[in-house]
């Protein structure tokens, strides 16, 4: 298996690319990190495709940044690794008052033409921590 002290910064770093607004409203960002085949179980509990992710994505306006911490690596193998972590908002930008609890997961896959992309992903509503 490959050295997560290695990959674990890179997946982050792609991860949290989709964190940001500006990142979330650009086509080509989206599309190469999202997998071809890529689903998402959201916080709402509904099951969404590629197609369907980028559409939402790309249509969003004032949403907040997503902040993002506890970061942990799994592999499943030399090309598949989960990744989990627990993210939040600002309340109205302000950096004392944190909402929207979510504990995630994604399935990061390293393809032969585009690298590591997401395959799979899940946010569960939680509590604050």
């Amino acid at each position: 298996m490959n050295n997560s002290i290695e990959i674990l910064p890179l997946i982050i770093e792609y991860e949290s690319r989709l964190h940001k607004p500006e990142q979330r409203l650009d086509l080509k960002t989206v599309e190469a990190l999202l997998h071809k085949d890529f689903v998402e179980i959201g916080r709402s509990g509904n099951l969404t495709d590629r197609k369907e992710i980028i559409e939402s994505l790309l249509s969003e306006i004032n949403q907040p940044e997503i902040h993002a911490e506890q970061f942990a690596l799994s592999w499943i193998n030399d090309e598949t690794v989960i990744l989990t972590y627990r993210s939040f908002s600002y309340a109205d930008h302000v950096e004392l008052v944190k909402e929207r609890h979510t504990l995630r997961s994604s399935v990061w896959i390293k393809t032969t033409q585009h690298g590591w992309q997401m395959r799979f992903h899940q946010g569960t509503p939680s509590k604050a921590w």
